[in-house]
């Protein structure tokens, strides 16, 4: 029997900050634990190396817990609870999920995009040199290795990427090779049997199975999702999913049809969703977080859906030539009390320690009280002392008058 469910667009506003530990002030201090249980509940950690603050695996986190030290994700990739590969683009998966990927792998279902190197070349005698020297010495980065030609008829390609760097990619998306830690974020490739010596591939999740696990996965930490939502932007492996792939789960039992207040067309809920949106609808969660978030955190990663679920118009702008952009080159979203409420341009003057806030926009009919800037102050003195800076700045010419009294 299918069950429908009426949801306002806010109960699922709520549902998805709640699945997305961005609904609540922490209390207490963040401990390492408290990292990996978010990542494995989340499903991955988005990795990106732009650098204007923080990066974005470093900065999600403290998004979500406030101050830690930032080594302990460096810690949980070297201990082999993360290990890296493509969920939708590259990312820091927990290693339970492991099998599922192997299983994707093996079918055939792996990586597309403009992560992955090309097919072509192979250069087989410079792959069998490379396992023998990291069989024989241990992980090894690109740097560790001379510069050297292509072999004849090749060309080289990514801005002068070596022979060694290309070959070690590209055994790293076939599973041979996995990343052993990050060194100043430099990727050390190791032997996979080194890192997960008891693995046998017979262990594989099949590829229907792992789909189906992933897509499930992405239902529950959406609150409840469209489609498209679930299958093409939370995990990239779910694109070739048809809608009638929804339906059959719903008739199992694995989904729940629901509608949206002001969102066209079914969305479905995973049932572990259920007793949240009861607590919701009793008006049990109500949000008093205030942060600034990556580019790419979960919430704004998928650009149409937050804007559908938080009226959050949102591009990155860092491609974008500079004097056609409209917020800046790294603007971070500004989350307020649930709501998408703005977003900054902010730049880590390292040497110099002053975090510089270059712009800072809020949307339409925002209005802020005094106890909103009280807020929005004491989170940008968080952010500025976790980036080990002593002050920050706003520096931007004709400060929108709702903003000029965050200059204090």
């Amino acid at each position: 029997m299918t069950v429908y469910i009426q949801l306002s667009l806010r109960d699922l506003q709520i549902m998805q900050l709640h699945r997305m530990d961005l609904l609540h002030t922490p209390t207490q201090k963040a401990q390492k634990a408290d990292l990996i249980a978010h990542i494995r509940k989340m499903g991955y950690l988005q990795i990106d190396t732009m650098q204007a603050v923080a990066r974005s695996p470093y900065l999600a986190l403290w998004s979500h817990f406030g101050n830690y030290p930032p080594e302990w994700l460096d810690e949980l990739l070297a201990e082999h609870q993360l290990f890296e590969f493509l969920a939708h683009v590259l990312c820091f998966i927990p290693i339970e999920d492991f099998p599922i990927y192997r299983g994707l792998n093996l079918a055939g279902q792996r990586p597309r995009s403009i992560w992955t190197p090309d097919p072509t070349p192979h250069f087989p005698e410079i792959e069998q040199e490379i396992l023998e020297i990291i069989r024989n010495e241990g992980p090894k980065c690109s740097s560790d290795f001379n510069e050297r030609q292509y072999p004849d008829g090749y060309e080289n390609s990514w801005g002068g990427r070596k022979p060694e760097k290309h070959v070690m990619d590209r055994m790293f998306w076939r599973m041979e090779l996995m990343i052993a830690y990050r060194k100043k974020f430099r990727r050390y490739y190791e032997l996979r049997e080194r890192i997960l010596p008891d693995w046998d591939d017979r262990d594989a999740v099949p590829p229907e199975e792992g789909n189906r696990a992933l897509l499930l996965k992405a239902v529950r930490q959406l609150g409840a999702a469209t489609p498209g939502w679930a299958r093409t932007y939370y995990y990239y492996f779910q694109r070739s999913i048809p809608d009638s792939f929804f339906q059959q789960e719903c008739e199992a039992g694995r989904l729940v049809e629901v509608s949206v207040e002001g969102i066209r067309g079914t969305l479905y809920m995973h049932p572990d969703n259920l007793p949240l949106l009861e607590e919701v609808q009793q008006g049990l969660h109500q949000p008093d977080l205030t942060t600034f978030l990556s580019p790419f955190d979960p919430l704004v990663s998928d650009r149409g859906r937050a804007s559908q679920v938080f009226n959050f118009d949102y591009q990155l702008e860092s491609y974008v030539p500079a004097e056609k952009r409209v917020y800046g080159y790294f603007c971070l979203p500004i989350l307020h009390r649930g709501q998408l409420i703005g977003r900054m341009d902010a730049k880590a003057w390292r040497k110099e320690k002053w975090m510089e806030i270059k712009a800072f926009h809020l949307e339409p009919n925002v209005q802020l009280t005094d106890q909103d800037i009280i807020a929005l102050r004491c989170r940008m003195g968080d952010f500025t002392r976790w980036h080990q800076l002593k002050e920050w700045r706003i520096t931007m010419q004709n400060l929108p008058e709702e903003a000029v009294r965050l200059r204090g």
